[in-house]
């Protein structure tokens, strides 16, 4: 029954990734074009933490890894890259921006500066508490006598409810644009006193030769992200 059997093409694609909408719709797209057909697919798609996706790409668990690190920590986070043997590849880099409904007072701004968002509640994932792990800047780290309202969750369709239904916003990358099916468009609104940058990249171990099936979705996580509002030089 086995040894007597033809061998098939590894359809198995296992992506490590950061709570990220442009990486779900990425996965979305690319099981459409690529995926529907297959006889035979085995596909993961984890959302964990920074420090997770990187020891499970370096332990070659998963093959693709997924994650952002602020500017100022750049040099920092390439170090340890290359320590753990590991190879970057850029996707987008974005403006440190507040995610916030329509609705929202400050929605209509061009831009703000952190002061503005002092009377409402700041959104954030429990594991972007310690910028050592995760290599992005907790700019709205909490201080009772700076930031007087936190709301801590670990789900990112959580987030998307919160911010939906409130007033409170999120820190992080400009998605302008980036919906999956009905869901609300959100704004997306610069900072304008912030001189940090937040770089999305992929990465997997050095020397490591990508499959067919994970060189395909590498090709749709580009396009997807080219999508994205791009910085001006």
């Amino acid at each position: 029954q086995y040894f007597g059997c033809a061998s098939k093409p590894d359809n198995t694609l296992l992506v490590a990734t950061q709570r990220c909408t442009a990486v779900v719709k990425c996965f979305i797209e690319f099981y459409g074009k690529y995926c529907a057909d297959m006889a035979m697919q085995n596909l993961a798609l984890q959302e964990t933490t920074t420090e997770e996706i990187i020891n499970l790409v370096r332990d070659n668990v998963y093959h693709v890894g997924i994650l952002h690190y602020t500017s100022d920590n750049e040099a920092d986070f390439l170090h340890m890259c290359h320590a753990l043997n590991l190879e970057i590849h850029p996707l987008h880099e974005s403006l440190l921006c507040a995610q916030m409904r329509q609705g929202h007072p400050l929605a209509k701004e061009v831009s703000i500066g952190v002061d503005a968002l002092a009377s409402y509640p700041h959104v954030t994932f429990s594991d972007e508490d310690i910028p050592k792990v995760n290599y992005c800047s907790d700019v709205m780290q909490f201080n009772k006598n700076v930031l007087k309202k936190r709301i801590v969750l670990k789900s990112m369709g959580t987030l998307k409810q919160i911010l939906k239904h409130t007033d409170g916003y999120f820190i992080g990358c400009d998605f302008t644009g980036m919906t999956i099916d009905q869901e609300p468009e959100m704004v997306y609104v610069p900072l304008n006193d912030m001189d940090i940058t937040i770089k999305t990249i992929w990465i997997h171990r050095s020397g490591y030769v990508l499959s067919e099936i994970e060189l395909l979705f590498v090709k749709e996580l580009k396009k997807q992200f080219a999508l994205l509002p791009q910085m001006k030089n």
